[in-house]
């Protein structure tokens, strides 16, 4: 099958993978829509890195920014359930209140609907007097 181009169609995204209409993986099942395989290689994979603030950060100032980049411009970022716009180096910016006490922070990037990542930051807030 060396040189045979792998075609991905809807059966992929039931978790069957075919090889052209004549040769078929049969009883494939993926946990993943798109199954990397040697013959065609990969992307690289989906990555987030929060840049700021930095887990277990004591602050004093609210809102906090909340910084980081993540490894696909056309990804989907959410930070504690507001979409983020994603600029074309894959780097985001966003403001979160805080209430006093311990905060957590969840960012989470899907990229096609079918990758995600999370990443959860934990801060405490106490306002400076």
């Amino acid at each position: 099958m060396i040189g045979s181009q792998l075609l991905l169609s809807n059966r992929a995204r039931r978790g069957e993978i075919g090889v052209s209409k004549r040769f078929r993986f049969l009883g494939v099942i993926a946990a993943v829509p798109l199954l990397c395989l040697a013959l065609v290689g990969c992307a690289p994979a989906l990555t987030l890195e929060v840049s700021s603030p930095i887990d277990g950060a004591e602050l004093t100032e609210s809102p906090v920014t909340v910084e980081g980049i993540v490894s696909y411009s056309t990804a989907e970022v959410v930070v504690n359930g507001v979409e983020v716009p994603v600029a074309g180096d894959g780097s985001f910016s966003t403001e979160v209140e805080l209430v006093e006490g311990e905060n957590q922070i969840v960012v989470i990037v899907t990229y096609h609907s079918f990758y995600q990542v999370t990443d959860v930051i934990h801060v405490t807030y106490t306002p400076s007097v």
